[in-house]
């Protein structure tokens, strides 16, 4: 591969970059999750229905009630 020489990016060939337009990754999805044991069931379908979501990634915060068990449900 090129290195990067005197502040000047290297190119990216005109076909890769034409490629990763007309066929975009699907969306990824980050969450950070504290006491919402309540509501997670939900948010996660509500998450997951959504056209082009391939990844749902839910992070807790340190929750103090049940929401680990819910998450790796």
């Amino acid at each position: 591969g090129e290195l990067m020489t005197r502040g000047v990016l290297p190119t990216v060939p005109r076909k890769l970059h034409e490629q990763s337009i007309v066929k975009p990754q699907g969306v990824r999805v980050v969450a950070a999750c504290f006491n919402e044991r309540a509501v997670l069931t939900s948010f996660i379908e509500s998450v997951l229905a959504v056209s082009g979501v391939e990844r749902l990634v839910l992070i807790d915060a340190g929750s103090s009630d049940d929401t680990v068990s819910q998450i790796r449900v």
